[in-house]
Formats: C-alpha cells, structure tokens, sequence
C-alpha cells in the first residue's frame, strides 16, 4: 500500500466510515490507525534514529488531510531531527507549509475545525486528531484512545494547532493578494504582540523621559536657586525613582527589540533557503555563490539596525514630538527654533537619501561587477597563464577595482556631508534655544529652572532627528535588503498545486523528443531541432564538445530546466504536466559532481529509496562493489558523514555511491551524467559498462560521454553541434538523420 492510498484509508478509518463495505468498530478503527502511523513512523525513524517522535510526527501529517509524498515529509525533519521536545515537530510541521498557531485548551474543547493538534502537558507530548465527535490522542508510545471535548476543558498543556488554509496565513499569497502587503509586511504583521508591548513600554518611557527635566528643572529652581533644603530629599528621591524606572523601560524595549530582530532574522533567513531550494534550478543556477550567499544574510543587517540607535531614534520620534510640544507650552516665544530644525533635519535626510539610493545602486553594480571577475579569473586561471594574458586581465580587474572604490568613496562623502550638515543644524538650535531663553530670563518672563527645562528637552527632542540623519545610509541599505527579499520571495515556485495535484503514474521508460531545442541565458541556441522516439529499453549515447548542451539534455528531462522550444513526452505525457518533485523521485539520475549530505550512510541511502530495506541496501553496495568499504568504516551504514568525514571519500567512492542511490530508486529511465576521463580509466568505468549491459533492454539508459568504447554500448548516438541540429547515429559510426 503506498502513502496516498494510506492516508486516505486512515481518514475513512478516523471519520467512522466503511473501509471494506462494512462499519467498523472504534477499537478497530483504533488500531487500523495506529498500524498506519507505525507503518510510516518506521520509515521515518530510518532518518531520525527516534521511534516515539516519529510516531507524532506520522500522525500529525496523516491526519492533517494533505497526501505528502514520504520524500518530502523526511525533507521537512530539521537537521537537529526530531526529538522529545515540540520545538522540533512544530519546525517539521511549518517546513511541510503548514500554519502552527498556539491554541488553548478551551479552543480544543469548542472548536469544529477538523485539524490534528499537538499538546505538551505536564506528561509529555501528545498528538490529538479530530475523529467524529471527539478527539483521538496518540501518545510518543503509540497508546491510542478517545478523548472527550470535556476532558479537553481542564486541560492543562500548551496546544497547537496546524492549518494548511492559505487565507489564514498572513505570508501565503492567497492572504497578501488579499491585504496587498509585501512578503517581509505580512512578516512583520505576525508579531502584533510584541509590536504593542513595544509600544507601551516606548510609551511608558516617553513619561520618564519627560518627567525628567521637570523634576531636575524642580531640583535648580527649590534647592539651588532658592536653599529650599527641605524639599531636597523628595527631589532626590523622585530623581532616583524616575532614573530606575527609565533604566528598567530601557532593558526591558531592548530586551522586546533583541528578541523580534533574532526571530524575524531566522523566520526571513530561512524562509529565504527554502525559496531558493524552491525555485527552478534554471533561476538559482544562474546565480552567482556570492550573489545567493548575500540573499540569505541580507536581513542581518536588517537585525543589526533593529537593534541598533537608528531604529531606538524611530521609536522615541513620538517622545520627541512630545518634547517639544512641552516646550512650546514652557516657552512660546521660542518654540520655532526647533521647529525649523527639525525641518532642516528632514531637508537632510531627503537629500542625502535620495542621494545615497542613486549612489547605492552604483556601488552594488560596480561590487557584483568585481565579484564576478574574481570568480571567472579563478575558474579561467590556467586559460589565462597558457594564452599570455596576465596583463591585460590585470589591466581589467584594475578597472573594476577602481570603478568600485570610486563609487564607495562617493558613497562615503555623502554620508559625511550629512553628518556634517546634521551636526551644524543640531548644535547651531541647542544654542538658539539658549540664546533665546537666556533673553526671557533676562526679561523676566521665565525662570532658570525653566531654562534649564528647555534645554534638556530640546536636547532630548532633536537628538532622535540627529541620529536618524547620521544613520542615513543605513536606510537606504535596509530598504534595498528588504525589496531584494521581497523579490526572492515572489518568484513563483517550482512546485505550484495546480502542477503537483496530477497523478504520475509509474515511469516506463519511453520518452518522445519532438523538436526539442535550447537556449543560453543570452538567447543564443545552443542546439535546435532534436526530434527522436526513446523506446523502453533502449540506451541512448551522448556527446559533443563542452557546452553544446549535454547535460543539459538529462536536466532538461529532469525538468531542471523549462524546455523553450519543442516538447519532451515521458510516457506520452507532457513533462509541463507532471508534479517536478516526483517525476525527479521516480528517475533514477547519476549527477556530473555528486556529492553525501550530512547525515549517516544508512540515511543517504534511504534518501534515494525511503522504503528500501537494509537487505536491500546491502545487496546494492555489494553491485557497486562498495560493501567491503562501508563495513570498514567505524560504524558502517551508520557512520555520520560531515564535511571532515567526506573530504575523506574520493570521487571513486562518491560516483559509486551514486550508482548505488540511482539503483535504490530502481527506476525504468536511468539518466547518468559524464564521469571524470581519470575514473573511466579505471573501476568506475568497468562499473558504468557492466551497468549499461545489465540494464540494456530492461531499462531505458540515457548516458553522457566522449569514450567510443562507452559509446559503443548504445544502439543509437546523439551528437550535439553548437547551434545545429543534432545528428543521431548508430555506434557503428553510420550517421543517419532523426526522423
């Protein structure tokens, strides 16, 4: 029985309906339930090494009302792997779509949203799921029985629930469709708590801030001004309390601060991966390391300007106001001058942001420029020491670099001469307020004290406006980050529902090429007109010089890349039909540079094949002549592979891991990449040609290599031409035209 006919019996099972024509008993019901959740969690424990918590996890996704396939429900298990705690199955959970939402126990009592929930009470994690009138918990030992909405009354857990409806969830695009946000707003919008907190501790501070003066103000007027000593200990003792309330409103706004700037980094950051694994491989590749690596750190410097003086300057902008609004009641008469500079803070920093947004952009350009140059010269390092041409690259890395620097410096000077204008309009008003307010003391129209007051809460005011000024630059670098975020976030998926909701039925092995060309990333064809008919069974050679599109051809049938011209038909049907995901799952596919994810051997295997078992695995390591390799590591198909641990293996070992992945997923279409010329030569290659024999006429092989004597293998030859058709032959060297 494989996953989805599973899940929809399980539900069958949970709803009380008929599973083979009759009604069944809820003790049945119960324990067709949890053979199914056993079933699965075997599966799963094969990754995650922890039966109890597997067994939570498949019986939250079997009951959530969504068929995943296994592959990717193991895809969503964080890295740490699930363990006893309900962080880790809340992780896998939201890494499967899914919207958690924290719940109380008088919601499960009430509620009649059919959703699977996860509790954490006072005995430990448990999963409950709707089934008739009432709930089923499941216990990490796989203890199942039915639960009463009263008993859920009193509970006394943490609860929570998990939603796949896209309108209740603020990120999806059916809900911002809806709203109009961007993808980092709708972000922002899920931590509404911590924005009120925010608020009122920033509003709680304002007071403090406020109090402030007066009560120092208070102070010179009745200690200092008039020897008034018996009021001194209230004074001091309001000073003291006001200056604890003020450190304690501090901690407390960049303890709330600290905490929403860590959390939207790692939701933003990581989100940011996902997309990227999600996005067509054709849009990622195109990319440069440097350009992707930037994408998944571009919110730090969004979290270093939360929680920098710059975002404190935004937030205390209402107490400013307030500020001077007290000032305007204390002293009218010169109220206006900072009013005016405030707009002259204001005149600064739109022009030296609408500055800096030109001069940004000129800079990024000229630094994508240089990254790129530094890449293509360690990659052409040896096509430029044999062709002589050391000088004139460095001449153009010259260029580069001082195109570069040149916009950074420009870059710099404006920052400085906001500084510097921001600086003069500040110091220039505090003594304007001096100036001014000495004049009414003079007059007699106010005292010392309150001069005194005026000026702290000028000081106070305008320092807000100042420090936004000198951190100008920092918004325009936030507001770049955050479009680019925006960005990455709206491309499209590669996995829509629309596409992922056909059914593909097992792979036979015939495949259709009509017409079939493609195109680089600067429109020119790379080759044209590739039409042939694949029959099962049948191997097909390629080759062709670098860069005429031979693997392109395997990624092409991978869907890895969209096919711009023609059409490709696996089995009759039409690849753009067919869900990505599991027309990949269901190829076997050797890679040009495999490589072993962290993990154990064991899990590596299971990656390709999660239902195969150890004998399985076994007698595949023992075809690709890598038994005797594995039993000699320290903990055999269990030995944890990290980056340290695969610097070991060589590309011997890695190549015939792949062929034991690519023979675990025991697919009728094989597609392998070109091998290495230095491993054709030897093991490797004696591996590839005994393989090619074996699957010949049991499975259709689509193999990429230069060798005649590989070559020879196939019953017919691709030969690719850059910009032309390809010409098919047979190995005997005959050239004969597709038809």
């Amino acid at each position: 029985m494989d996953a989805r006919t599973l899940q929809a019996r399980l539900r069958r099972e949970m709803a009380g309906g008929p599973s083979s024509g009759a009604q069944t008993s809820p003790t049945k019901r119960h324990a067709t339930f949890r053979q199914g959740i056993d079933a699965v969690a075997k599966v799963i424990a094969t990754y995650n090494n922890d039966m109890e918590a597997s067994r939570l996890f498949s019986a939250l996704t079997l009951s959530s009302g969504r068929d995943f396939p296994l592959k990717k429900a193991l895809g969503a298990i964080p890295i740490s792997r699930l363990d006893g705690k309900a962080d880790s199955l809340l992780s896998a959970m939201a890494n499967l779509g899914f919207l958690v939402t924290s719940r109380t126990p008088a919601w499960l009592a009430k509620t009649e949203k059919q959703l699977p929930v996860l509790v954490c009470g006072k005995r430990g994690l448990a999963a409950l799921v709707p089934s008739d009138d009432n709930w089923l918990a499941i216990t990490p030992r796989g203890n199942v029985r039915s639960v009463s909405r009263e008993e859920l009354a009193d509970l006394d857990a943490q609860v929570w629930s998990f939603e796949f409806d896209s309108d209740h969830n603020p990120v999806s695009a059916t809900s911002r469709g809806h709203t109009g946000h961007s993808w980092v707003r709708a972000i922002f919008s899920r931590f509404k708590g911590v924005m009120r907190s925010l608020l009122i501790v920033s509003a709680l501070l304002s007071l403090t801030s406020i109090a402030m003066p007066l009560f120092i103000a208070a102070f010179f007027g009745q200690v200092i001004g008039l020897g008034d000593l018996a009021r001194m200990p209230d004074l001091i003792l309001g000073l003291a309390l006001l200056t604890l309330l003020d450190a304690y409103f501090l901690q407390r706004r960049a303890e709330i601060i600290s905490y929403a700037a860590n959390r939207l980094e790692f939701l933003i950051s990581t989100s940011a991966f996902w997309k990227i694994l999600q996005v067509s491989p054709a849009l990622s590749e195109r990319a440069l390391p440097t350009g992707q690596a930037a994408r998944l750190r571009s919110f730090e410097s969004v979290r270093d300007f939360i929680t920098g003086p710059a975002f404190a300057s935004v937030i205390d902008l209402p107490v400013s106001i307030t500020g001077l609004l007290l000032v305007g009641l204390l002293a009218p008469q010169i109220i206006i001058i900072p009013l005016v500079a405030v707009a002259c803070f204001a005149t600064i920093f739109l022009l030296s942001l609408r500055k800096s947004s030109v001069l940004t952009s000129i800079a990024a350009d000229a630094a994508t420029e240089s990254q790129r140059l530094a890449i293509e010269t360690l990659e052409k390092l040896q096509t430029i020491r044999d062709n002589g041409l050391q000088g004139a690259w460095a001449k153009r890395i010259g260029v580069a670099a001082k195109r570069e620097q040149r916009s950074q410096m420009n870059l710099r000077l404006v920052g400085l001469r906001a500084e510097l204008a921001s600086t003069f309009t500040f110091t220039v008003s505090i003594i304007g307020v001096l100036a001014g307010g000495a004049h009414l003391v003079w007059s007699g129209e106010i005292g010392g004290s309150v001069l005194l007051a005026i000026t702290i809460l000028t000081l106070r005011s305008l320092l807000p406006f100042h420090t936004i000024c000198l951190t100008v630059q920092r918004f325009e670098q936030i507001r770049r980050n955050l479009k680019q975020t925006n960005s990455l976030m709206d491309l499209a998926a590669e996995s829509e529902e629309d596409r992922e909701s056909h059914h593909i039925a097992p792979v036979r092995g015939r495949l259709s090429l009509v017409n079939v060309g493609f195109k680089a990333s600067d429109t020119r064809p790379v080759f044209v007109g590739l039409d042939m008919e694949i029959r099962p069974g049948e191997t097909i050679g390629i080759h062709g010089a670098n860069g005429t599109g031979k693997s392109t051809i395997l990624k092409l049938i991978l869907g890895m890349q969209n096919v711009p011209l023609g059409t490709i038909r696996l089995d009759g049907v039409d690849l753009r039909q067919l869900p990505l995901t599991e027309l990949r799952r269901r190829i076997s596919y050797v890679p040009q540079r495999p490589r072993l994810f962290p993990g154990t051997v064991r899990q590596n295997l299971a990656f390709a094949n999660p239902m195969a078992t150890e004998d399985q695995m076994r007698h595949i390591l023992e075809r690709v002549s890598l038994s005797q390799t594995i039993a000699e590591l320290p903990d055999g198909l269990d030995q944890p592979i990290h980056a340290r641990i695969e610097a070991n293996f060589n590309n011997d070992f890695r190549y015939r891991f792949a062929f034991a992945q690519a023979l675990l997923v025991n697919s009728r279409l094989v597609l392998i990449d070109e091998l290495p010329n230095s491993l054709m030569n030897g093991e490797t290659g004696l591996l590839l040609q005994r393989l090619l024999r074996e699957m010949h006429g049991k499975r259709t092989v689509l193999f990429v290599s230069h060798r005649s004597d590989f070559l020879a293998e196939a019953d017919r030859i691709i030969a690719l031409r850059y910009g032309k058709i390809p010409i098919v032959s047979k190995p005997d060297g005959k050239m004969v035209r597709s038809a």
